[in-house]
């Protein structure tokens, strides 16, 4: 019995670290002064995605001078020093290529993440995910890429099998694991037009790719150059689920033999999990409402990586 109180615990522990502790953490850590600057060089930008035309015509508006675009997923025949990742369901501020070259005058950065921003419903979760790049950022350690916008030196551009599945995340994580660093440049924006809703299956996709991800990059549990930062704020959030799962089932064990306290634990889970549920998707307003929101995203998200799990034999 004792050890189901041990494991209630740690389950309760892990998700309050990666959300909340591992954060703060980043906040006190020293962070690296990094070397942005003004300069136009040769810039290749990579359109991944269906019905290009308009994204096309968005980048040719930006203001850059020298940029080749490319349509489709080559980026092995980019001839630009930098390449530009971007997708054709976000629209680029006019300033953004400027904008995510200029952490490239510092020779150890080898990937830049722009800033993906939605007009519609979630913008507590982005704030908060670009909170976290932020932080990440000041160690040169940056999570991840958003297919929306990020950028690579060319000479550090890694090969990508064709069977990845998030190819995004696979070249930062790549980069990281080679030793370079990745900065969040949050001037670089990117507008989403889709709004609203949580996109279940898009995040399926994602968690698909993340498990995949694991599989690809075993060096980056153990002590190297990022690892603490994917272990953090990646491996402990996929696994959130579990600990959900966990939380739930321990609870319900202990208040059938008696505990009060885990009578009323599972008490409280189960309301909070109908009621954001049930009223997740409703315009209800107010602080109240927005707690239900994030509420709402939170469980979906971690029922997508739930679903990811199962639909893995993809990525193998």
């Amino acid at each position: 019995m004792n050890a189901l109180y041990v494991l209630f615990m740690v389950s309760l522990f892990l998700p309050i670290y990666t959300y909340f502790i591992y954060p703060c953490i980043l906040r006190l850590l020293k962070g690296k002064e990094y070397k942005k600057q003004e300069m136009e060089p040769a810039v290749s930008v990579v359109v991944v995605g269906k019905n290009a035309t308009e994204k096309v015509k968005n980048i040719r508006q930006c203001k850059y001078s020298d940029i080749e675009i490319i349509v489709g997923d080559y980026a092995s025949k980019a001839k630009g020093e930098i390449i530009v990742f971007t997708d054709t369901k976000t629209k680029l501020d006019l300033e953004a290529i400027r904008e995510i070259v200029k952490p490239f005058a510092e020779k150890q950065v080898g990937c830049v993440v722009g800033q993906q921003t939605n007009p519609g419903g979630n913008s507590a979760f982005w704030k908060y995910e670009n909170l976290v790049k932020s932080l990440e950022s000041r160690i040169g350690c940056v999570s991840g890429a958003n297919k929306s916008l990020f950028a690579v030196r060319k000479a550090d551009m890694p090969e990508i099998h064709e069977k990845v599945l998030n190819k995004p995340f696979y070249i930062a994580a790549k980069i990281m694991e080679n030793g370079k660093d990745i900065v969040f440049q949050d001037s670089a924006k990117t507008y989403e037009s889709e709004s609203g809703g949580t996109n279940f299956r898009k995040h399926v996709e994602d968690a698909v790719g993340y498990w995949q991800a694991l599989r690809l990059f075993p060096k980056m549990l153990f002590p190297r150059h990022g690892s603490f930062v994917y272990v953090s704020h990646r491996v402990m959030k996929w696994f959130v689920w579990l600990n959900m799962v966990l939380l739930m089932v321990i609870s319900g064990v202990l208040a059938v033999f008696g505990s009060l306290p885990m009578t009323v634990l599972f008490a409280f889970q189960v309301f909070v999990y109908v009621v954001v549920i049930v009223l997740g998707r409703k315009d209800i307003g107010g602080v109240v409402g927005l707690m239900i929101s994030i509420g709402y995203y939170f469980v979906m998200l971690n029922a997508a990586y739930f679903v990811g799990v199962f639909c893995k034999e993809r990525a193998n």
